[in-house]
């Protein structure tokens, strides 16, 4: 890909795990009716960063309590 060329080391590293996640969810993607393959891509890159977000914060919150505690 053009792009990465212009990246440094570590961001291509990151670019590239960035593109390898929709190999996960290739399956689901695949099952739809029509499938653009841009939007499978896409969507499992947002699917997975939910997944690690929603992972991050319950981690704070349960630090938070935690803390109160």
């Amino acid at each position: 890909m053009e792009i990465e060329k212009l990246l440094d080391k570590k961001d291509r590293k990151a670019f590239d795990e960035m593109l390898s996640i929709p190999r996960f969810y290739n399956v689901a993607g695949t099952m739809a009716c029509r499938p653009v393959l841009i939007h499978v891509i896409l969507m499992s890159i947002i699917f997975e960063h939910y997944k690690q977000l929603t992972k991050i914060g319950n981690e704070q919150s349960c630090s938070m309590e935690q803390v109160k505690h």
